[in-house]
């Protein structure tokens, strides 16, 4: 860490103390968490040697627990008959002197280590290690005086910036990157796909405006962009700009791109694909190597809230009043998005009136095409179901075009065996369901079509729970 900080230095970007720590803390494996946590609370801490410090006492602590913890394995199992290694063998250390003294260097490790210099994390008095401090466990607390909480800090080495490749076949911009638009909108997931090559479909999770700088100077915006972190590559529509007036010129090394006489870039060929040779970085700084995610909120109830698994107002209350909460006393709670987003419920939908009497409603819906075939080859079912007995009628077809067929034939039979007559068949809104065939045979009949709301399967539930 301390080279890379010298070599920014060296390439101007001089980072400062609090960034310099920062950059450590967040640098740690999950397993220093606990030191995280301590050099965050701890005002001593202000400088790249302070954290050195700290840090390469503990690592010391830990080297000398461990080989502990080791003897004490190799002690409860020295019950064994069988021995291994050659240490403790005289005929062995006398013709290998060498190895004899890094074995005799290895058992010195293993002694106890002089803690006479070891500081206590917990009462910060010297010559004791934390989990053997006598006094009462320190609770931690944020310190109302400092001018910046810190929510969130990450740090992040600067990647390279990910290849914009040009589509001759896509009929949109895609990127795979949440960080490369400047504008988004976030969208249901489901509500769009997006289709490759291999009939396979990927979910479209936001769509946004994304820009990208060329080398020559200009800037090329894209709109409507597709986000789909599925995907592979993030493709530049050759169609989309060929929309907005762009000339695209291909030749053997690449290509072209300019808008009537003025030239906005070039694409160089790279791995089999034209690649833009262009810049996506967002930020005013395209050199900056770290980055820092800080929040100036000074509300200490928020971050308990986050702490406590985003518990009620009132849990709060109760804690702080028994000063659990450090130096937090009055509980002035925000209103907090998670616990909006997380807690947010439908309205139950309103009970049904139910058909009095047979074939008075008919349920009707498509499932498939199942991943299995059946014997004649079918892949899907259709279904129809009385709504007044829930007594239904499954029939397998081979395409979606047959269901007009099988309604005309279950037409036939229940109105022949019943001496009744259909009176309204409620469907989605699928194509096998809107065709005009299908509305013929329904005017002919005298049947009341109803069809569901898009995206809305729950009008049409007694089907859909038949599937």
């Amino acid at each position: 860490m301390s080279n890379m900080i010298r070599e920014l230095k060296t390439a101007g970007q001089i980072m400062s103390d609090e960034q310099q720590v920062q950059a450590v803390l967040c640098s740690l494996p999950e397993s220093w968490d606990h030191m995280k946590i301590q050099m965050t609370h701890n005002d001593n801490v202000k400088t790249f040697e302070d954290i050195s410090r700290h840090l390469e006492l503990e690592d010391e602590r830990l080297e000398a627990a461990r080989p502990f913890n080791e003897v004490k394995y190799a002690s409860s199992s020295s019950g064994m008959k069988r021995k291994r290694g050659n240490f403790g063998n005289k005929a062995f250390e006398q013709a290998n002197p060498k190895k004899q003294k890094k074995h005799a260097k290895r058992g010195k490790k293993i002694g106890k280590k002089d803690k006479t210099k070891m500081k206590c994390y917990n009462c910060d008095s010297l010559g004791h290690f934390a989990r053997e401090c006598t006094e009462a466990k320190k609770v931690l607390s944020l310190d109302t005086s400092l001018k910046y909480v810190y929510v969130s800090s990450c740090v992040m080495l600067a990647e390279s910036n990910p290849l914009w490749i040009v589509d001759s076949g896509a009929t949109d911009h895609v990127a795979r990157s949440r960080e490369a638009f400047t504008e988004y909108r976030r969208i249901f997931k489901g509500t769009r796909w997006l289709y490759e090559g291999n009939n396979t479909k990927v979910a479209v999770m936001g769509i946004g405006t994304c820009q990208l700088h060329m080398r020559g100077g200009k800037t090329l915006i894209l709109h409507d962009v597709l986000y789909a972190p599925e995907i592979h590559r993030d493709l530049v529509s050759v169609l989309a700009l060929l929309k907005l007036g762009f000339s695209l010129n291909f030749y053997d090394m690449g290509l072209h791109i300019s808008l009537g006489s003025v030239f906005y870039g070039s694409g160089y060929t790279y791995d089999g694909f034209i690649v833009l040779d262009c810049n996506t970085t967002t930020s005013s700084n395209n050199n900056d190597c770290f980055l820092f995610v800080i929040s100036s909120t000074n509300n200490e109830t928020d971050v308990w809230h986050a702490r406590l698994g985003h518990i009620g107002v009132d849990r709060m209350k109760r804690l702080a009043k028994e000063e659990l909460l450090g130096s937090l006393a009055q509980i002035n709670l925000d209103t907090c998005e998670s616990c909006l987003a997380e807690k947010a419920i439908r309205k139950p939908f309103g009970k049904a009136t139910r058909a009095e009497y047979p074939l008075q409603l008919i349920h009707s819906d498509i499932c498939g095409p199942m991943n299995v075939r059946a014997r004649h080859g079918a892949s899907y079912f259709i279904t129809f179901t009385y709504d007044y007995t829930r007594f239904g009628h499954v029939y397998l077809i081979s395409h979606k075009s047959e269901a007009l067929e099988c309604f005309r034939r279950y037409v036939n039979l229940v109105e022949n065996q019943m001496d009744k007559t259909i009176k309204c068949l409620r469907t989605n809104r699928g194509g096998e369901y809107l065709s005009e065939q299908f509305k013929e045979l329904c005017d002919e009949k005298g049947i009341v079509r109803q069809l569901t709301t898009p995206y809305t399967p729950q009008q049409n539930g007694v089907s859909e729970r038949r599937n």
